[in-house]
């Protein structure tokens, strides 16, 4: 891992701590950093789940909102189905 990938993947744990507490852990991941573009994908544990998540943004700050959130949107879902039952995910 590159300095820059554990700095990407400290940055990210951080985010996702801090928008949606415990129950939320990084699995793996993949990113490439290229200029004007940043892509990642990520494989969360969401509620004891995984999820694949795939991004790309202009710069990894972007990337990193990008992914928390779409892991918020999940978590969400997972909260409402709790309350109301399955539904279904496109």
């Amino acid at each position: 891992m590159t300095d820059s990938e554990e700095t990407f993947a400290n940055h990210l744990g951080e985010d996702l701590d801090r928008v949606l507490g415990l129950g939320v852990m990084i699995e793996a991941f993949a990113i490439q950093d290229e200029p004007a573009r940043a892509t990642a994908t990520v494989i969360l544990l969401l509620n004891g789940r995984a999820e694949r998540l795939e991004a790309w943004a202009r710069d990894t700050d972007e990337l990193r909102r990008l992914i928390v959130k779409r892991a918020a949107e999940l978590w969400g879902i997972d909260a409402f189905e709790g309350l109301s039952g399955p539904i279904v995910r496109s």
